[in-house]
């Protein structure tokens, strides 16, 4: 999954039982903002796309990123900007020359 992919919550309950606060986000379709160190930043709101960073969402003020491990989601749709790729590679903004340095 990448940043702008559309995601439901839910996991196989009978692997890994769920505990704590986990159970009011079961069911709810949100947007994923962020990766890091393998777990996804989800916001349940709007989200659109920020015109000075290509690729970096942005969401209304009140909501706020939920973290989630990988067997919690299940990817719905990706949501791409429009007229163009999305390349989320890490070199996307570096010339080719400086790439492979």
């Amino acid at each position: 999954m990448n940043v702008g992919d559309r995601v439901r919550i839910e996991r196989d309950e009978a692997c890994h039982p769920s505990k704590g606060t986990w159970p009011q986000f079961r069911g709810k379709t949100g947007t994923v903002v962020e990766v890091n160190l393998g777990e996804y930043g989800v916001v349940f709101g709007k989200v659109w796309p920020r015109a000075d960073r290509p690729g970096v969402l942005r969401w209304g003020g009140d909501d706020v990123i939920t973290w989630f491990q990988p067997h919690e989601i299940r990817g719905l749709a990706a949501v791409r900007p429009a007229g163009g790729h999305h390349n989320t590679s890490p070199t996307a903004d570096t010339p080719k020359e400086l790439a492979h340095v």
